[in-house]
């Protein structure tokens, strides 16, 4: 009977030695990795930055795998916590499947809204055809082309009556950062043939305050034979323009004959709220 109890108390401080060792080889196998940002609050770079170029600015390492710089792969939240601040998420893992992750504000230098672009100026002759898919365009400075996710709402347009229409062009990009913008449709029953006035943007954006040189857009002025004009030939009416005042504003150029304007093509500046 004593020898039974000296081998039972010996296998119990066996199995005690055996539990402590395997739980303290446990506990190192659960020491995650660290990740060293350096960074300590908010990572600056531009929209088109990479996640390649993002990985220069951490390192990992692991008590166990040592150097897990390479390992690290990046998370990005989509949405902002305000514009153009969003944040990144650093992840890596070790050999142990330990994940450890590291969370810092990025913040887009050069980000600023989606901005619809105008391609043509939406000035129509009486039963004449437009497509406003056609009229519309945006290259977002982080999604790329969003041109095809543009919502066009235009339900009082009809091509068959001379009038100002409302359309309502709007897109979102995958930041929940919304363009929403509404320009005329001016449908003419006038003959605006003879010449062509042609302009290097239909639509510009502005900051509170800022004057425009609206001639500079002016590219290409020419007669109904394709011959040239002078620019000097052109008539600016910019008296709706309210720099001060946030708005969509038209800005018209033509060319007269006499009392008659025998060309007419418009630009629409819109004054924002706030840059940016």
């Amino acid at each position: 009977m004593y020898r039974l109890r000296v081998t039972v108390s010996i296998l119990s401080v066996i199995t005690v030695s055996l539990m402590l060792l395997f739980g303290f080889m446990d506990m190192n196998k659960r020491n995650a990795p660290t990740i060293h940002c350096k960074e300590k609050e908010t990572i600056s770079v531009p929209t088109d930055t990479t996640d390649a170029e993002l990985l220069k600015f951490v390192t990992a390492k692991d008590p166990e795998d040592g150097d897990l710089t390479k390992k690290i792969v990046v998370e990005r939240q989509f949405y902002f916590l305000e514009k153009g601040l969003t944040t990144v998420i650093f992840s890596v893992c070790d050999s142990d499947n330990n994940t450890a992750k590291l969370e810092r504000q990025l913040r887009f230098t050069d980000y600023h809204s989606p901005e619809i672009k105008l391609n043509n100026d939406l000035i129509v002759p009486i039963k004449g055809n437009v497509i406003f898919r056609n009229s519309v365009s945006l290259i977002d400075k982080y999604d790329g082309n969003l041109t095809s996710h543009i919502k066009i709402i235009s339900p009082s347009y009809n091509r068959l009556v001379a009038g100002k229409y409302d359309i309502n062009f709007k897109v979102t990009n995958s930041f929940s950062d919304t363009c929403d913008i509404t320009v005329q449709a001016i449908v003419t029953e006038e003959d605006y043939s003879a010449a062509t006035i042609r302009l290097s943007e239909y639509l510009i954006y502005a900051d509170k305050g800022e004057e425009i040189d609206f001639k500079k857009y002016i590219t290409t002025v020419l007669n109904h034979f394709g011959q040239s004009y002078s620019v000097s030939n052109v008539q600016i009416d910019d008296s709706e323009y309210n720099p001060d005042k946030a708005g969509t504003y038209n800005i018209f150029y033509s060319i007269k004959s006499g009392e008659t304007t025998v060309t007419k093509t418009r630009l629409v500046a819109i004054v924002r709220e706030e840059n940016k």
